[in-house]
């Protein structure tokens, strides 16, 4: 029986990784972070997620946006979420997410 289990498992492959997920509006995660407050100096919102979008339009920190949505993309070994606003697509790591604006709004006077 040892045997037989150990054989059984020899066989299992380490499954493709996913390249791109897209969460619904309406998910848990999106009603949770519903409002993303910039908090780079600059950053450059872009026509579509990642670097090879082209920039659209600017925010500064202390700018606050209703998030739209989300997209993880995969770079090299790393994932980046995207954060999709009215104006475009601006990186994860360049924002903080809020459940409402006035946290959102509170925040962002830290920054100042």
């Amino acid at each position: 029986m040892y045997f037989s289990v150990r054989r059984s498992l020899g066989f299992m492959q380490k499954k493709d990784t996913i390249g791109t997920i897209t969460l619904p509006e309406t998910s848990a995660v999106s009603d949770s972070a519903r409002f993303a407050l910039i908090v780079d100096p600059y950053i450059s919102i872009r026509d579509k997620p990642g670097e090879d979008g082209i920039t659209v339009s600017h925010g500064r920190r202390g700018s606050i946006f209703e998030v739209k949505g989300r997209r993880i993309l995969k770079s090299g070994n790393s994932q980046i979420i995207w954060i999709n606003i009215d104006d475009g697509w601006i990186p994860g790591p360049s924002v903080h997410l809020y459940s409402n604006y006035e946290q959102a709004q509170t925040a962002a006077e830290l920054l100042r």
